[in-house]
């Protein structure tokens, strides 16, 4: 299990056979982030880079986790919340460009993590899953989506459908890493059915970090015999129950998902620069602009 662990974290393992127990793991782990915070990018946000693939597996039936190689001692040089593009050739000749956001620590080294959710008639989501060990794909970034520092707000929640859960892993993951980092993150997460609801051993092992910090409510529309989360949609309803008041102090919502989503909770960006207006379930909460992020 040490073994695992250290390999998807880029920990030595004779570092890792000397520890004893997974807490002493982590607190080796927090002192080596530290140590190489400032290693150097293995891309660029001027150019692409090919970089290899390292290892892809399946966790779902649609989706895979498409493991990057970068040099040993580089990362990919985001802060949260931060996503790079991907690049590819179509059959016409013509370059085909895609927006993805890595679920591995910025300060990763050696490697990068992805999750790509296969969409059949997807331009770029096919073409990642045939990639094998070995293969290259075109690399652009990093490109930043919202600058989030320590204990920059006081109370986060994160409202993901779908894939769109990766940017809000990225935020869960540095304030549950961070011990220093006292903001309170609520997660309420959306699919279609348990097995799509990706990242969910992830995402509980860092609220199990810091639970009187952090939180995760997992929805499902069609849920089977087994499902033990809320049943349905993120509804303006549930949210008026479980949601902090817009009149709170220093409150940030994220917002990131299918256009579906956008359209029920929040209403979607306009472009990367316009966040468009606030509308559907968070404007009738009485939210404003200010308070909400839409990646």
């Amino acid at each position: 299990m040490i073994h695992s662990i250290l390999k998807r974290r880029n920990i030595p393992l004779y570092a890792g056979l000397a520890l004893g127990a997974v807490s002493a793991y982590y607190a080796t782990r927090r002192s080596f982030v530290q140590i190489h915070s400032e290693s150097p990018s293995a891309i660029n946000p001027q150019s692409f880079t090919d970089l290899p693939i390292k290892e892809t597996k399946f966790v779902s039936h649609n989706v895979k986790e498409i493991t990057l190689e970068l040099p040993a001692d580089n990362t990919l040089g985001g802060k949260v919340a931060y996503m790079v593009l991907f690049k590819h050739i179509g059959e016409n000749g013509k370059p085909i460009i895609r927006p993805y956001t890595p679920i591995s620590e910025p300060n990763a080294l050696g490697e990068a993590v992805f999750t790509v959710k296969a969409y059949p008639e997807g331009k770029m989501s096919p073409y990642l899953h045939s990639l094998k060990v070995g293969d290259k794909i075109s690399v652009k970034g990093p490109i930043q989506k919202y600058n989030l520092e320590q204990n920059q707000h006081k109370k986060i929640a994160l409202l993901g459908g779908g894939t769109g859960i990766t940017p809000l892993f990225q935020i869960l993951e540095k304030v549950a890493n961070d011990p220093n980092d006292k903001t309170n993150v609520q997660l309420f997460f959306a699919n279609n059915t348990p097995e799509d609801v990706i990242l969910k051993k992830e995402i509980d092992a860092l609220v199990a970090k810091k639970p009187e910090q952090l939180g995760v409510t997992y929805f499902v529309a069609k849920p089977d015999d087994s499902w033990k989360g809320e049943t349905g949609f993120i509804t303006k309803e549930y949210l008026g129950s479980h949601l902090f008041k817009p009149t709170e102090e220093n409150v940030k919502v994220f917002v990131c998902g299918p256009p579906a989503f956008y359209k029920a909770i929040s209403g979607d960006k306009v472009s990367p620069s316009d966040q468009g207006e606030l509308v559907g379930a968070l404007k009738d909460l009485s939210f404003t602009k200010d308070h909400v992020f839409k990646f």
